[in-house]
């Protein structure tokens, strides 16, 4: 009666872990999270949680990614490497993927889907563009210290509705792609010109925590005073419309 007795105890407190770590709130994850992101109107368990607003601060800047649904692994804690599955949706801006963080802090970033206005670009740089970004399968390993590594980079991504934004009036650039592939070297991408009256063509290219971009444009929108005064700023003008030569650190 004992041995029986003993068990079930022992039977009972492994059940009453188990419904402890099942329920265990979805507040917890704040000890987790980089001090870049920030989470809002939290709730749920930890293993399935739901934040009412989530951003993410990137080069000193807030970009907000709005209601965050997420889905964490437990045995990814077990081996200290969380590997969460996420869903955000603010307006018409909606991500999903599934993202790993490993022992070192590196982190493994998987088939990201979704468009986010490139708006936000504008407060990190003086990029007075418009439209919208769109990622398919893209997937990439980045190291995060005091800079930003890229290790590893595939995927599609599409600019959408480009334009740029001037103040009499948005100029219509066109729509774009950059399909980033795997291979020996450094990291890199072409930039193709799906449709529009600016014809951009090149190469985008991330060796570590460098970046070189190596792009001509051309096409009646460089005829556009407005538009043709903003690229002499960056790009070196030729017979035909110009071409743009940049390389510098993240």
């Amino acid at each position: 009666m004992l041995t029986r007795s003993r068990y079930a105890g022992g039977l009972a407190a492994i059940v009453a872990l188990l419904f402890l770590l099942a329920t265990l709130p979805a507040r917890l994850v704040s000890y987790w999270l980089p001090q870049e992101a920030r989470l809002a109107g939290i709730t749920g368990t930890l293993w399935h949680g739901y934040a009412a607003r989530a951003s993410v601060d990137i080069l000193g800047k807030s970009v907000h990614l709005g209601a965050l649904n997420w889905s964490l692994k437990p045995w990814s804690l077990l081996l200290l490497s969380p590997d969460v599955n996420f869903s955000s949706r603010w307006g018409s801006q909606n991500l999903s993927g599934r993202v790993a963080v490993g022992v070192s802090g590196q982190v493994t970033l998987t088939d990201l889907n979704g468009s986010i206005d490139i708006r936000f670009l504008r407060e990190l740089l003086p990029l007075y563009v418009g439209g919208e970004l769109q990622f398919q399968g893209v997937n990439a390993v980045l190291a995060l210290d005091e800079r930003i590594n890229v290790k590893q980079l595939s995927g599609r991504v599409l600019w959408q509705k480009a334009v740029w934004a001037a103040s009499m009036g948005d100029v219509a650039l066109g729509n774009y792609v950059l399909d980033w592939g795997e291979g020996k070297g450094p990291i890199s991408a072409q930039l193709l010109t799906l449709s529009g009256p600016l014809e951009l063509a090149g190469q985008v290219a991330l060796d570590s925590n460098r970046y070189r971009v190596d792009i001509t444009l051309r096409g009646p929108a460089v005829r556009n005073t407005r538009l043709s005064d903003s690229f002499r700023l960056l790009a070196a003008p030729v017979a035909d419309g110009f071409d743009l030569k940049l390389e510098g650190n993240f």
